[in-house]
Formats: C-alpha cells, sequence, structure tokens
C-alpha cells in the first residue's frame, strides 16, 4: 500500500509541477506571439510608409507625365503649322499621334481637292496677247486717219 501512496503522492508531486510546466510553456509561447505581433506591427507600418512614399512618387510621376505630355503636344502644334490646332487633341502621346494623323490625312484630302479644282478652272497667266485691230471694218477716212497716228 505503500508503493499506491508513493505513487499519488507523486502524481500530486508531478500535477503541481505539469501545471507550472504547462503555465510556463504557455507564457513562453505567449511571449513568442508578442514578439511575432510586434515584429508583424513593425513591418505593417513599414510597409505603409512605403506604400505611402510609392503613392506620392506615382503623384508626382503623374504630374511629370501630364507636363510632358501638354509640351509634346505644344512641340506637335508648333511643327505642323499647316494643321489647325484644334484638329490636335488628347491626353497622353499615343492619342496626340492618332489625331495629328487624321488632321494630316485631313489637310491633304483638302489639298488634293483644292489642287483638282485648280486644274478644272484653266486661267491664262497674264494680260492677253495684243493683236492688231482689224481694218477691215473701217471706212477708207478712218483708215487714212488710223495710218497717220490720229485714232480719233
Amino acid at each position: 500500500m505503500e508503493e499506491i501512496f508513493k505513487n499519488e503522492g507523486t502524481q500530486d508531486q508531478e500535477k503541481p509541477g505539469s501545471e507550472e510546466d504547462e503555465t510556463a510553456e504557455v507564457r513562453s509561447r505567449i511571449a513568442e506571439l508578442e514578439q511575432g505581433v510586434s515584429e508583424k506591427d513593425r513591418e505593417i507600418d513599414r510597409l505603409k510608409r512605403t506604400s505611402e512614399e510609392l503613392e506620392e512618387r506615382c503623384r508626382t510621376l503623374e504630374e511629370s507625365l501630364t507636363d510632358a505630355v501638354t509640351g509634346y503636344k505644344t512641340l506637335v502644334i508648333k511643327s505642323n503649322p499647316d494643321i489647325i490646332e484644334d484638329l490636335i487633341d488628347g491626353n497622353t502621346i499615343e492619342s496626340i499621334n492618332e489625331s495629328l494623323k487624321k488632321a494630316k490625312d485631313l489637310v491633304n484630302k483638302v489639298r488634293q481637292g483644292v489642287e483638282a479644282e485648280i486644274l478644272k478652272v484653266k486661267v491664262p497667266a497674264g494680260a492677253p496677247g495684243r493683236s492688231s485691230p482689224d481694218l477691215s471694218t473701217l471706212s477708207p477716212a478712218e483708215k487714212i486717219r488710223y495710218a497717220i497716228g490720229g485714232n480719233e
């Protein structure tokens, strides 16, 4: 019987020890988790700062892109004086290039139409050539006056 009491006594002694061990393990695990949470919080803060920096950089780049596109549009307009400014529009380089192409096509069609119209209507250059008057319709007295130089 003593053995039974000894076993029970050891079990009683193990129980409080095992509860303490479990408590120590739980506390250790809690400390590890708290440390992990703290690391994750630092990582989240770092990622938030990075995100804010990237958003600001993105805004700056968008403004720079807008300025560059505006400058490009101005350059295209100045480089193509035969094209009406209102025909060139767009907010991207691609759309500006596309509108420039359409405007050039339009100008070429109008130019071809005007040239075709000019070819249809042939007007001789300068005044008509001088011809001598028809003397056959003049009377003999008028012919004598004409010959003397009196064109009256």
